[in-house]
């Protein structure tokens, strides 16, 4: 992409099957809506900006990605944005991200671990459901809500530390947890 690109509408590359690599420009300040969705040859992606919004379901079943290099300025991964992306084995969350949208990382099967900055106040509803490799997640202190089905279906998740700070956990965040053996708050 040029140097110079600083919006990527909705939709633009939906469906291009054989797009292997992204590298998003420094200057691009906004990935529209379903930009990459079903790109599912795509194996990396490298957002450059710090500062950048990134739409709905912006790749979601980009399912061959394995590689996600996100900016340390990120502050919102909205709903779906990484949803079905299959292959997706570790990520690393930005120290200053605040929205962990609802389905952001839903059926990331792949995915093992993840580590929640303290930044993010509120886990939305199936944020991981369906990561079904899940073994390990690292709740902060700061974390306040815990959201409807949050970790349904992780079926590998062991264990986990509610942090003091959870005043609230809605419906059925553990259903499906076979693996669950220790809750500690």
């Amino acid at each position: 992409l040029p140097t110079t690109l600083e919006t990527i509408g909705t939709e633009s590359f939906r469906g291009c099957g054989n797009l292997e690599e992204m590298n998003i420009p420094e200057k691009t300040t906004k990935i529209g809506e379903s930009a990459f969705r079903d790109c599912v040859s795509m194996k990396s992606l490298t957002i450059a900006n710090e500062c950048i919004k990134i739409g709905e379901r912006a790749f979601e079943n980009c399912a061959a990605l394995t590689d996600i290099d996100l900016p340390e300025g990120l502050k919102e991964i909205y709903g779906g944005v990484f949803n079905s992306c299959k292959s997706l084995k570790k990520i690393k969350l930005p120290e200053k991200l605040t929205i962990l949208g609802e389905s952001a990382f839903s059926d990331c099967e792949g995915l093992k671990n993840i580590e929640i900055p303290e930044t993010v106040t509120k886990i939305d509803d199936l944020v991981f459901n369906g990561c079904t490799s899940l073994k390990k997640i690292s709740l902060n202190e700061g974390l306040r809500k815990i959201g409807k089905s949050a970790f349904k279906n992780c079926e590998s998740l062991e264990e986990i530390l509610i942090p003091s700070t959870v005043s609230s956990i809605s419906d059925a965040p553990f259903r499906g947890c076979k693996g669950l053996k220790s809750i500690r708050v």
